[in-house]
């Protein structure tokens, strides 16, 4: 909008002012007036009539509402000019940077403006109190460098282990990438979160908020979370003992009641001794479920993830439980639809304690007729039943049935009400359903579905399947550090018809192997000087058909490390938790053995009750970070493991001690991360010796060469496992060129 302006001449012979404008118009289109000046404002005459007014001078009036201003060319002529409308849009200006600058005033936290130019614009008084020892320079026209430095200069941060330099290269790259959060410690203990934004112009503004009380929240919450975590793990290894001594304790009672039985029959004197085994075997099955409901407590439920070949796994059924149906007068029959895959993804110790809990109990109820374990496909799941002719349940009781400490009412007394819940948890934590349909009466049928992950497209034909059972008798070698767990393992392999061979440590194994086969051999877990995981791992590093072919399984009491045990690089084809039941032990062997002699790979089980350590799959945890941090960042990352796993093995390669400890160090940092628990626990351990002993040769443990041994397997994996998941990432973008 245009101010109106005017060319003004003094008439003085008529007295009037003439007026000719607006002067933005054409002169054609001009108006001219000659105004009377006889009641005209002393102002106006006084700046019209001044004959000593410069020219080229201005004076401003204000008449009434309006403001003008009058500029002089000579003594009798000028420009008026009307600016009332420019200074009502400088005073509503004016009103408006007002209040914007009560309201930034207002503001509880800190605020400040930079221009294009970084240099500070406005900053309101909160921000000066944030900063007390820099207050002085928080002055319009200071450049945000200069800011940093003399913050730096005057100590007013905490740098926590950070040099100076590196600190304020830190700032100002967070300031010039222009969006944001950065923490700041400052002298006093207080934190600050900065926030900063770009404007439209190339400004920068920049909120700063006192977040002391949450950073002091979130220290107590980490150390009441630490706090927890060493109480769990205290539970956990008062748990982890405690079920050592009562299962070692347990497989001695139950193993000599064992032998007394069959001696008796041998006698026709097995009524008493009967009632010892039932009687011993009810209190470990008591025992069993407790310390399982213990460990559910103590420890979250996590899946391993592996190659299942469900036949197998159910073929490992009916040989642990088809002798205790007979037993009973039942019939125990195992049915697998040809639609099942050959090989699934899934958690086999997982799903053999469900299947195994679920037979148990059919048999258990069941006084006559068939126990039918099936196993078909609906959809994308597999879906395992096991139906009997037992007594049935209730319609009553089946809503709360998988619930802990339920029983189906008065039929039930001998039951904890542990195994179906325990049962339910597992179910759910592998991604499936659970459920029963029965009638009092008429039978049960107890069905699991599970998430169906097919691996290739390998099939088996059934022709070369197993046969978990071989008529004939088998050498077996027997190594633990209990005198009257190792005499009960022996009375009962020979009571079997088997032929045992007892070692005193895994060196003793591994020269009766150079000289002379065996067909497998039944490791203790925990011993003293060497664990069996420990063994079997020296027995697999060994050349040769012997340590190839031999069967290698591991009894353990420790309710919390069955599946803690790397099976897959120590070669180990069962878990057998103790006592050790005679049905379940002879069945395990010949499985295991059978397998080793039609030359296939170990099919891990965990028999009787398993249970597993917390085990974060990879494909799941490398998923969550591709979806955390995107596709280029994550094939930074993978490339970097890469390397540093490289550089690993070739230090366990040519025996280079000296950087194993760093490069431990920083693989237990990433492993879990990426998802390879087992090898951070590793490289921890590794590290610890390294460090603790120098060279790693004074230990009374594990030998370092099987520790390296047993390292660098877990890398090969592990880094196999990256190339795979780096071939599956898109290419890296390329950057454009800009000129400068």
């Amino acid at each position: 909008m245009n101010t109106f302006s005017f060319l003004w001449r003094y008439a003085a012979d008529t007295h009037h002012l003439c007026l000719e404008g607006p002067l933005h118009r054409p002169p054609s289109l001009r108006r001219r007036r000659e105004l009377p000046l006889a009641d005209a404002p002393i102002a106006l005459l006084d700046a019209l009539l001044d004959p000593e007014f410069p020219a080229g001078g201005a004076t401003e009036l204000t008449l009434g509402s309006r403001t003008i201003t009058l500029l002089h060319i000579d003594a009798h002529r000028g420009v008026i000019v009307n600016l009332s409308r420019t200074m009502h849009r400088l005073s509503a200006l004016e009103r408006h940077l007002r209040v914007m600058e009560e309201g930034i005033e207002a503001l509880p936290e800190g605020f400040v403006l930079y221009d294009n130019h970084d240099r500070l614009i406005i900053a309101n008084s909160q921000y000066s109190a944030l900063y007390p020892s820099i207050a002085d320079t928080v002055q319009p026209g200071v450049s945000f460098t200069e800011i940093v430095h003399t913050s730096m200069a005057r100590g007013q941060m905490q740098l926590h282990d950070e040099d100076a330099d590196s600190w304020i290269r830190r700032r100002l790259a967070f300031h010039r990438k222009g969006e944001g959060f950065f923490e700041q410690h400052l002298d006093d203990g207080r934190w600050m979160s900065v926030s900063e934004r770009r404007t439209a112009s190339g400004g920068t503004t920049s909120i700063r908020s006192d977040i002391t009380a949450l950073k002091q929240r979130e220290e107590e919450l980490r150390l009441a979370s630490e706090t927890a975590q060493a109480r769990s793990r205290s539970i956990s290894r008062f748990l982890a003992i405690f079920s050592h001594e009562v299962r070692n304790g347990l497989n001695g009672i139950v193993g000599l009641a064992q032998i007394l039985a069959i001696n008796a029959r041998a006698h026709g004197e097995q009524g008493k001794s009967d009632v010892l085994l039932e009687a011993t075997q009810r209190v470990s099955t008591v025992l069993s479920d407790l310390l399982e409901y213990l460990k559910s407590e103590a420890t979250d439920v996590n899946v391993k993830l592996s190659d299942v070949d469900p036949r197998f796994l159910l073929e490992a059924i009916d040989a642990q439980f088809s002798q205790r149906a007979a037993e009973r007068g039942l019939f125990l029959t195992v049915d697998v639809a040809a639609d099942v895959p050959a090989v699934v993804r899934g958690d086999p110790s997982r799903i053999q304690q469900v299947i195994a809990n679920l037979v148990s109990n059919a048999i258990k109820y069941s006084q006559r007729g068939t126990v039918a374990v099936t196993l078909h496909r609906v959809g994308d799941r597999l879906r395992y039943e096991v139906a009997d002719e037992g007594i049935g349940i209730a319609t009553g009781a089946l809503p709360g049935l998988f619930e802990f400490f339920s029983r189906a009412a008065a039929i039930d007394r001998q039951s904890t009400g542990l195994g179906l819940a325990i049962s339910k948890r597992l179910v759910t934590a592998m991604g499936g359903e659970i459920g029963v349909d029965s009638a009092l009466g008429c039978g049960s049928r107890f069905w699991c579905e599970l998430p169906l992950a097919i691996v290739g497209h390998r099939e088996v034909p059934r022709e070369t399947a197993p046969q978990p059972r071989t008529p004939r008798p088998l050498t077996v070698g027997l190594i633990d550090d209990d005198a009257l767990n190792l005499a009960v393992a022996d009375s009962l392999l020979r009571q079997m018809g088997h032929t045992p061979h007892i070692f005193a440590d895994g060196d003793a194994l591994l020269a009766h192997l150079a000289q002379q086969p065996l067909d497998a051999v039944l490791l203790d877990q925990m011993m003293p000087n060497e664990t069996g995981h420990q063994i079997a791992v020296r027995v697999r590093a060994q050349s040769g058909s012997a340590s190839r072919n031999l069967a290698i399984l591991l009894a353990s009491g420790n309710v919390l490390s069955d599946t803690s045990i790397d099976v897959g690089m120590g070669g180990i084809d069962a878990v057998l938790t103790k006592p050790l039941l005679s049905d379940d032990l002879d069945a395990a062997l010949r499985a295991a053995v059978a397998r080793r002699d039609q030359g296939l790979e170990a099919a891990t089980l965990v028999l009787s009750m398993p249970s597993a350590l917390p085990v974060t799959h990879a494909d799941d945890q490398l998923d969550r970070l591709q979806a955390a941090i995107g596709p280029q960042r994550l094939k930074q990352s993978l490339n970097a493991a890469h390397r540093l796993l490289g550089d690993a093995r070739e230090a366990i390669a040519t025996k280079d001690l000296r950087p194993l400890a760093g490069l431990a160090h920083r693989i237990a940092g990433n492993a879990a991360t990426l998802g390879f628990p087992a090898l951070g626990n590793a490289a921890r351990t590794l590290e610890t010796r390294l460090r603790d002993n120098g060279d790693g040769g004074h230990d009374a443990g594990v030998p370092l060469v099987s520790l390296l041994e047993t390292i660098a397997g877990l890398i090969a994996a592990a880094d196999e496992h990256l190339l795979q998941r780096l071939a599956l990432l898109p290419p890296s973008a390329k950057r454009r060129k800009t000129g400068a």
